[in-house]
């Protein structure tokens, strides 16, 4: 109970000081330090697992090893795709195909449910293939994040659109559907489990229908939010942009379109879906798009020195900006996060729920209903899911149902970063780069979530019954 109520401390701290003006990285970083002091108080021995001969000076050395975790794992899928991003802006290839996505939008009679239809729908797609929800979310904040933005539409249901489709953790190497059953393979509790198995035999017959649902109702809700919110619709079109403007054509070719869609390409392409024997990684899919681009560009400008300029201009630079802008900042927040994990404050939970006796679809809510509350804290039911999914396959022998049926949406629930109060680094970065505030997301999110978990679960209960 002291360790819950610990981490709730820590975590409304982070909150706070967020909140008043002072800068992420140093308050996560700050938050993380304390903890990792205290930890090392109260145990009396160093947190590191390789110790540099001082308990204290390894404080620093945790610090280095989320450096190094990070910027190895997620960071090599974030930054390539954010330095890309910045690439494609800098030869002016978004806005072309940015432009060719606002039409259709601005054309339909309720922009909200063609823009925001599209939005979830694209994203949530394409994490079949793209593992990492933060890359995929720096990729399509430089493409359609825009062109929802010229359609008409606010800020806020643009990033929320986006956000809630990156969601949809849900593709055969899935990182978070793999940290969720990894207890139940360690177990042998399934026979034939794997990540690969999950998708096939579970979420790839529900999830699509479940996507489909969310990303159709999902457009009254951002317009129903726009309008309490008082948003003049047209009013957050770029200021450089008149609106009789919007569509019109950037004098690029036709071609340039295609462009900020390459990586996305080969990475679908490479990916698990189709057994072509080949998997690519995400920095492999962009340096073969910017050696078709570079190709490009060259025959289309001639100056090879401009072109490699260019590159150095937008990619080489874009490197750097997404070091500083987005991985320094997901560095600190998960040192942070892995502080509190030591702290185990979230096995309060986990034990409550053990001792409470439910059973059957009862159990079934409660389990979600925590991962909820993690999402809602941390930005993720990590810590939760992993030590509870061990219990779903005789939850659901109990209820006379397929393990699938209640794995997927449990799982399913442990993704939802788009349900969150700011201390994730996925928040952050939607918050920061849209100008706005948490509680503005949630009021979208959370709606668009709770329909997300509902058809999952139905359709789970349906389908894979």
């Amino acid at each position: 109970m002291v360790s819950f109520l610990i981490t709730l401390a820590c975590i409304i701290t982070v909150i706070i000081l967020i909140g008043r003006g002072y800068i992420n990285l140093f308050v996560f970083l700050f938050m993380g330090m304390m903890l990792a002091l205290g930890l090392t108080i109260a145990q009396g021995a160093t947190l590191s697992a390789a110790s540099s001969g001082n308990k204290w000076i390894d404080i620093f050395e945790l610090i280095k090893d989320s450096f190094i975790s990070t910027l190895t794992g997620t960071g090599m899928s974030i930054l390539p795709i954010y330095a890309y991003a910045t690439y494609m802006d800098k030869i002016q290839a978004s806005p072309v195909l940015g432009n060719i996505i606002a039409k259709p939008i601005m054309a339909a009679k309720n922009p909200y449910f063609v823009g925001i239809f599209f939005g979830v729908f694209v994203i949530g797609f394409m994490r079949v293939a793209i593992v990492s929800a933060f890359a995929v979310m720096a990729l399509f904040m430089s493409t359609l994040y825009p062109a929802i933005l010229r359609a008409g539409i606010s800020r806020e249901s643009a990033l929320s659109a986006i956000f809630v489709g990156t969601c949809f953790d849900w593709g055969p190497a899935d990182f978070v559907i793999a940290q969720h059953i990894s207890g139940v393979i360690a177990g042998d509790l399934v026979p034939g489990i794997s990540v690969t198995n999950f998708f096939i035999e579970g979420s790839l017959r529900v999830i699509p229908s479940s996507l489909i649902i969310t990303s159709l109702l999902s457009g009254f809700i951002c317009q129903f939010a726009d309008k309490k919110m008082g948003y003049v619709f047209g009013s957050h079109r770029p200021q450089e942009e008149e609106p009789k403007d919007v569509v019109e054509e950037v004098k690029k070719p036709g071609i340039y379109a295609i462009f900020p869609l390459l990586p996305l390409v080969f990475i679908l392409m490479f990916s698990p879906i189709f057994p072509l024997g080949i998997n690519i990684s995400v920095l492999t899919a962009v340096l073969l798009s910017l050696i078709i681009v570079l190709v490009i560009e060259f025959f289309v400008k001639k100056d090879l020195k401009a072109r490699v300029g260019d590159l150095r201009d937008g990619w080489i630079a874009g490197l750097g900006a997404g070091l500083t802008a987005v991985v320094s900042t997901q560095i600190a927040t998960q040192f942070f996060t892995g502080m509190l994990n030591r702290l185990n404050g979230f096995q309060y939970l986990v034990d409550l729920i053990k001792a409470s006796g439910l059973s059957g679809l009862l159990l079934t809510f409660v389990f979600s209903a925590a991962m909820f509350v993690m999402c809602f804290l941390q930005g993720g039911g990590g810590v939760v899911g992993q030590s509870l999914a061990p219990m779903v396959p005789g939850i659901a022998e109990s209820m006379g149902v397929s393990y699938y049926a209640l794995a997927v949406p449990i799982a399913f629930a442990g993704g939802f970063r788009c349900i969150n109060i700011g201390p994730a680094a996925h928040m952050q970065y939607i918050v920061k780069t849209g100008e706005t505030t948490p509680g503005e997301i949630l009021k979208r999110t959370i709606p668009m979530a709770a329909i997300m978990y509902t058809a999952t679960l139905v359709l789970s209960l349906i389908i894979l019954r």
